[in-house]
């Protein structure tokens, strides 16, 4: 029986097989098989070339007046000529029969022409951009209608019994790498290879198969998909890192802080830093509401004992991220998140809570990013003979990504071992004057003048510095004997109403046996202002009062100073005895 080989409508006849190779191609790690590649190489006789649309033998075109290859039916170099051009053409229609049985036969997957026509079905299409004829010999010219050649063909194919593959995708591998760092924070890659039977069904368009779906406690940190020249795989990796909070949405990255400090253990200042950033299509002012959401749950703004003093929010024009910086006063000893240094309470250190918001679960970015990327810069199958080679200016609509199931989440237990340090006994000195309104200044100054009642009165008499060079010039007279006086300035600052300034009484009962009297009291008091809440005000007042008393204090009583008013220990409490502040030394 003879053989016949047909490619390009070019009908070679009477074939010798010289060659016929099948071999097995596999993907680069050695582990699946690809595909077949055939290697066919035989010697016949092409016949007279006939521009007829059902020739009996020879090369079957149709007619093309205004093609310059048409050169004469009746032309031995015409004939030659033509039936090399058509042999050497890649992916083009190829069958071979022995006899009328076919033994191979293999079609490109799609036209050189158009760059966007494909089949699905892997079965009897090239799945390596052919066929690709690699050899054309004509050995002799017998006439003008006989040609003995030789002709080698390369064919790669799914030679599969039953073909049940209708996606296009020939094979996809990929391999796992955990990185565990010193805090037991895993960053996880995943690389792999993605091969398709078609250029054009663009393997990057296959991310729903490649990237994975995030696992619980992670966050996306990068994807990076590469095509090859050829156009047929894809190089992917996929970069995903642990976490200890996700962003809330619409945000994909984040950080804050939260500052609790206290001057004196009863007023406590509170400062929440959110910094958010997120992707080109993320709404700035929802990033901005949730930042506010956080300021407003980790400094328990609600609360109308808690008074900001101060918030920021900051635009970053240059890319979409925006901050937020909230100071708030803390008033009140029940609600007070922090006192000395005992534990914090409240809020501080736990996670966020917000509606809808599981910070264990990050934003996914689209598997086909910011861009459609069916089609665009696609390079498609190209002939030299053809003038078509420019870049796609339009590109198709990418299909749905695919949905996957999450995979379980990786459960870690932490435990402490021994009863945490909380004291039970919390700012017992401290009265709920505080907890009325927060006072951000409070400061008083006692002091006691003392006036000996001594003048210096001159001599009147000349002293003869001649005789006595250190003869006095000045008489000194005690008039009274000593009297002392005591001085308190009280300036305060306080949210939300007047400061509560102590009772100016007439007469006061110093520690020990001594009575003072009031000479006179002066209270300035400053225009209210706004604070950075728009609606408490802040207001601050300064008591001058100057009273006498009825004798100098003595080296074995007392000086006393007062208190703040959120002081509830007795006045003993901050006396000083004056042989604990004076030295025994003379002053020079």
């Amino acid at each position: 029986m003879s053989t016949t080989v047909i490619y390009n409508g070019v009908e070679i006849r009477n074939c010798l097989t010289k060659r016929f190779e099948q071999v097995t191609v596999m993907d680069p790690s050695d582990t699946d098989k690809e595909y077949d590649k055939f290697t066919v190489r035989v010697a016949g006789y092409v016949h007279k070339i006939y521009q007829s649309l059902s020739p009996t033998v020879g090369v079957m075109e149709t007619v093309n007046p205004n093609s310059g290859l048409s050169i004469g039916p009746n032309s031995v170099a015409a004939n030659q000529m033509r039936a090399r051009r058509l042999l050497m053409e890649p992916r083009k229609q190829f069958k071979m029969t022995v006899g009328e049985v076919p033994l191979l036969e293999c079609g490109p997957r799609l036209t050189e022409t158009a760059g966007d026509e494909t089949t699905v079905e892997v079965a009897y299409n090239d799945v390596n951009n052919g066929p690709k004829p690699r050899a054309c010999s004509i050995t002799s010219i017998v006439g003008t209608n006989l040609m003995p050649i030789e002709f080698e063909i390369e064919i790669c194919m799914i030679d599969c019994v039953n073909p049940q593959n209708y996606t296009g995708i020939i094979n996809n591998r990929w391999a796992m790498a955990d990185q565990i760092d010193q805090d037991w924070y895993t960053t996880r890659t995943i690389t792999g290879r993605l091969r398709v039977a078609d250029v054009n069904l663009n393997p990057q368009a296959m991310r729903s198969l490649f990237v994975p779906p995030l696992q619980h406690g992670f966050k996306r940190d990068t994807i990076e998909a590469t095509t090859s020249i050829d156009g047929l795989t894809v190089d992917y990796r996929v970069v995903d890192k642990e976490v200890l909070a996700s962003c809330p949405a619409p945000g994909t990255t984040w950080e804050g802080t939260h500052t609790l400090s206290t001057g004196d253990g009863a007023q406590t200042h509170g400062e929440v830093s959110v910094s958010m950033k997120g992707p080109r299509d993320a709404n700035k002012l929802e990033m901005i509401q949730a930042m506010a959401l956080i300021c407003q749950q980790k400094l328990d703004l609600l609360n109308l004992k808690n008074f900001i003093t101060q918030a920021a929010i900051v635009d970053h024009l240059h890319e979409n991220r925006v901050e937020m910086r909230v100071q708030v006063d803390h008033s009140g000893v029940e609600t007070n998140p922090i006192a000395l240094l005992n534990l914090p309470r409240g809020t501080f250190g736990k996670i966020i809570e917000l509606p809808g918001y599981d910070h264990n679960l990050s934003r996914v970015p689209s598997v086909f990013g910011t861009a459609t990327v069916t089609g665009l810069f696609v390079s498609y199958l190209q002939s030299p003979c053809s003038p078509r080679h420019n870049i796609p200016g339009t590109t198709a609509t990418p299909p749905e990504p695919e949905g996957g199931e999450e995979r379980s989440e990786n459960p870690k237990t932490y435990t402490y071992g021994g009863d945490l340090p909380i004291d039970n006994e919390i700012a017992n000195n401290y009265s709920q004057e505080a907890a009325v309104g927060v006072y951000t200044f409070y400061e008083m100054e006692v002091a006691y003048p003392q006036d000996q009642n001594t003048i210096a009165l001159p001599i009147a008499k000349s002293a003869n510095t001649a005789v006595d060079p250190y003869a006095p010039s000045l008489a000194f007279v005690r008039l009274a004997p000593p009297v002392m006086f005591r001085k308190v300035t009280v300036t305060a600052t306080r949210l939300g109403r007047p400061p509560l300034m102590p009772a100016a009484r007439s007469v006061l009962d110093l520690p020990g046996q001594q009575k003072i009297h009031m000479l006179k009291a002066k209270p300035t008091f400053t225009t209210p202002q706004i604070t950075a809440d728009g609606k408490t005000r802040r207001y601050t007042t300064i008591l001058e009062v100057e009273y006498a008393l009825a004798r100098p204090v003595l080296n074995n009583e007392l000086f006393g100073l007062g208190k703040i008013p959120w002081d509830t220990s007795d006045l003993v409490d901050n006396a000083v005895n004056p042989s604990e502040i004076f030295s025994t030394d003379l002053l020079q």
